[in-house]
């Protein structure tokens, strides 16, 4: 008896893209599969955060380092630049910023590419246009999906392609007059806005400088106060980034370096990898102090960051985008209490650097720091609605955040504001999502959550570790793997995403999300290889792909 495997994706944004688009480059060695992929977005392979917006919502990655082929890093700058030849008006992207929105036609394309080259070799894809909101394991080890509209379709393994899920601070003002949960689009959100006189942004990361300059560029001319806990805005990237090869700190270096007697290397041994590579490029001993801007406002510490980018190329920038390619092996190599350590003292200030505001953005957010018609404020103590409007409330700090940054604690004080925009990025707390399956996965036990955010799983494979494996640490990622005979009936549930930032740290970046995505269609096709091998004396029982297939919903594309 024969079949094909039948693999669910769960999404079809970006990630699923990078999926679908590995499996096509796999073409000539797959097995017998049918894929089933759940959507209900009527643009296929893009997902919301590069849907079409305003060209002033820019990507803060260079553009050679955003292909969904980790095989073919020029995957993304070949398409560029096919589009810059048969459009002259659109080659001003090969060398500045790109719009998200052109990045999202690029995920378009290569969507259906891979559709169309998996078609030409039957292996057919089956859309159902709904979302799925639980998983039911089988006792034969597949899983069945359920639908928004109470369909069910079963499937072998199951991969979550997860987008960000909404930010879970701010929900008691959901439904408030005036309120917006998220800028995106930002064309939609400036057209809400226009006629307000004073707009409150929570947030002080990208998003929020997303939304500000989204203004700025629409001719807003009402106040805005952006605020969160800290009041960081982000580091300010250079427009000149050459190509690094890293010396030190890669998967070879990493695992050179002296391991405790779990197999664990030490925080500060990474760290020193990490400077000498940066003091490779510049050939001098790496000064983070002079590396990095300070001031005693926001308007001065953003004046500070853009005098040094405009002066060339920063470094340690160059070589932090490079450790993409280890990082996530360099957090799984790290003792528990080492990367307790880092998430306690250092990794709010790492992302505040490592997520870096195009040049030509800052330099809009600046202009409207000193003409006063935004303040950026880091003391927020609580956010009340009032009948019209919403009150911010400020209280003064001296902590070492505020110390380490040289910035001036403002005095106690109340702003109001008559609309507010929640920009304060997506959230990786499962426990606390709104999400549907999120939460039916974590009251199943399929979803654990980790302690450094999103969930556990298994390194090698990214599948999820559920809460009924025994003997495991609640964060420790080399105590998280159960044998293999023990997982044989268990469904077979991946994840990618955000939601994999407690066992890969950084899942911020498409070339950090694309060769995990590598990874995963690797353990994949071997299981499904060994699924569809023929054993002596056994039959392997049939999987029903679409159940409710008769009801019309599934549509092969």
């Amino acid at each position: 008896m024969s079949r094909a495997y039948t693999v669910a994706l769960v999404g079809g944004g970006s990630i699923a893209t990078s999926v679908l688009a590995q499996l096509a480059r796999r073409i000539e060695s797959l097995p017998a599969l049918h894929l089933l992929q759940f959507e209900p977005a009527t643009r296929l392979g893009v997902g919301q955060p590069y849907a079409p917006d305003l060209e002033a919502v820019l990507l803060n990655t260079p553009a050679a380092a955003l292909s969904v082929l980790p095989q073919e890093p020029a995957h993304f700058t070949r398409w560029l630049q096919a589009r810059a030849d048969s459009d002259p008006a659109q080659a001003r992207w090969l060398t500045g910023p790109v719009p998200r929105s052109v990045y999202g036609d690029y995920l378009a394309d290569t969507y259906r590419q891979a559709v169309a080259t998996l078609a030409a070799r039957q292996i057919p894809l089956s859309l159902i246009g709904e979302a799925v909101v639980d998983l039911v394991p089988t006792d034969f080890g597949a899983t069945v999906l359920h639908t928004a509209r109470g369909l069910r379709f079963t499937a072998d393994e199951v991969v979550l392609c997860s987008g960000n899920l909404a930010s879970s601070q701010y929900r008691d003002l959901v439904g408030q007059r005036g309120y917006l949960p998220s800028p995106y689009p930002c064309r939609e959100m400036v057209k809400a806005l226009a006629e307000a006189d004073h707009v409150g942004i929570a947030g002080t990361s990208l998003s929020a400088l997303d939304a500000i300059v989204s203004l700025h560029d629409s001719g807003f001319r009402g106040q805005i106060t952006a605020f969160s806990r800290r009041g960081h805005l982000p580091s300010v990237r250079s427009d000149v980034s050459s190509p690094v090869t890293l010396r030190w700190f890669t998967r070879e270096g990493i695992d050179a370096l002296r391991c405790d007697a779990h197999g664990h290397v030490a925080l500060d041994d990474l760290v020193h990898l990490l400077r000498l590579d940066i003091e490779a490029r510049t050939g001098e001993p790496f000064d983070l102090t002079q590396a990095l801007a300070h001031g005693a406002t926001p308007a001065e510490y953003l004046a500070g960051e853009i005098e040094i980018a405009r002066r060339g190329e920063r470094h340690w920038q160059s070589v932090l985008y490079q450790t993409n390619e280890v990082i996530d092996h360099a957090w799984h190599r790290l003792s528990l209490a080492d990367r307790r350590r880092f998430v306690a003292h250092h990794r709010h200030l790492f992302l505040v650097r490592r997520i870096a505001v195009p040049l030509v953005n800052a330099e809009k957010v600046l202009s409207m720091l000193r003409s006063g018609q935004l303040a950026v404020r880091g003391d927020v103590v609580a956010v009340t609605a009032r009948r019209e409007g919403f009150d911010i409330n400020f209280g003064a700090r001296d902590d070492a955040h505020h110390s380490a940054h040289r910035l001036t604690p403002p005095p106690a004080s109340t702003c109001h504001v008559d609309h507010l925009v929640n920009a304060t990025g997506m959230c990786v707390d499962v426990t606390r999502s709104d999400d549907p399956l999120i939460r039916q996965l974590v009251a199943r036990g399929l979803m654990t959550p980790c302690e450094f955010g999103g969930v556990r799983q298994q390194f090698e494979d990214l599948r999820l570790i559920g809460r009924h494996r025994d003997g495991e640490g609640a964060g420790d990622a080399h105590s998280q793997r159960a044998p293999l005979a023990a997982q044989r009936w268990e469904p077979v549930v991946s994840l990618l995403g955000s939601l994999s930032v407690g066992t890969c740290f950084w899942t911020n970046a498409m070339s950090v999300n694309a060769r995990l995505a590598d990874r995963v269609v690797d353990a994949v096709l071997a299981r499904a290889c060994g699924a569809l091998a023929p054993t002596a004396g056994t039959s392997i029982a049939p999987i029903l792909p679409v159940i409710d297939a008769a009801r019309g919903v599934a549509a092969t594309v």
